[in-house]
């Protein structure tokens, strides 16, 4: 009997005002690195024990992500840890990164989520498990709630 998994990603972006309003919802899937696959090989191997996605970051370059591509976004100009995991169904890991009104003003054009161990709050370090076009220009007077969905199915 022949096996295939597949990992896929669905992200969630809600902007909101100061009143919690709902400015905009935008969804898209999103494909994963190839680095991200050949560090889950790794730890499977058991050469890699720190899979963990620890941050998100913006960036403001809108070069389109390419699934081999460089490990970093384009240009990365802010990163925040992630908020919030959970388990939401069989198979699924749901990440939440909350952008307060104050983190990340400017123009956001790319996102990008970053595990293993050498993730840190450091600019262009870690694994980058996913990289996003997103185009915003983001105020002080909003926030921006990003909610990641990674599903592991057997095709």
């Amino acid at each position: 009997m022949k096996s295939k998994w597949k990992l896929s990603a669905h992200i969630k972006i809600t902007v909101c005002d100061l009143s919690g309003h709902i400015l905009e919802i935008v969804e898209f899937d999103n494909k994963i690195k190839t680095v991200a696959l050949s560090m889950l090989r790794d730890a499977l191997r058991g050469s890699v024990t720190d899979c963990q996605i620890k941050y998100m970051a913006t960036g403001d370059d809108g070069t389109a992500p390419i699934a081999g591509a460089p490990n970093v976004l384009g240009n990365e100009v802010f990163r925040k840890v992630i908020t919030s995991t959970s388990l939401p169904a069989v198979n699924q890991l749901k990440t939440i990164t909350y952008l307060a009104p104050p983190d990340s003003i400017g123009w956001i054009r790319e996102l990008g989520w970053f595990c293993g161990a050498t993730a840190t709050g450091v600019v262009d370090t870690g694994i980058m498990l996913g990289h996003v076009l997103y185009s915003r220009n983001k105020s002080d007077i909003e926030s921006i709630n990003v909610e990641r969905v990674d599903t592991l199915t057997e095709a």
